[in-house]
């Protein structure tokens, strides 16, 4: 997805006087996996000049502070899940094989 697809996503009010823009919820919703492009993207996202100077400061102490005291859980249990999906699937497909 393009920066642009991120930007309109951020802009768009979920619930009123909620943020809705997280770095967990941006990966969720982008289905992302690699913690590198995910952090790249989110950067790019929240440094959008289209985003207001003080909410983008904001968006900013937070990754800031998830970055430091949350990414290393965030990212483990994200793994977890995508691994269980996977497994999940590949399950499901060996049972459709083998006639289950």
């Amino acid at each position: 997805m393009s920066l642009s697809t991120h930007v309109r996503w951020a802009l768009t009010k979920k619930s009123p006087g909620i943020e809705h823009v997280s770095f967990g919820n941006f990966v969720r919703e982008l289905n992302l996996s690699d913690q590198s492009a995910a952090s790249e993207a989110f950067a790019l996202l929240i440094g959008s000049t289209a985003i207001r100077s003080e909410r983008r400061r904001k968006l900013q102490n937070a990754f800031n502070e998830f970055s430091d005291h949350h990414a290393e859980r965030f990212w483990a249990e994200r793994n977890l899940q995508l691994s269980s999906e996977v497994t999940a699937k590949q399950a499901g497909a060996t049972s459709q094989k083998v006639g289950v």
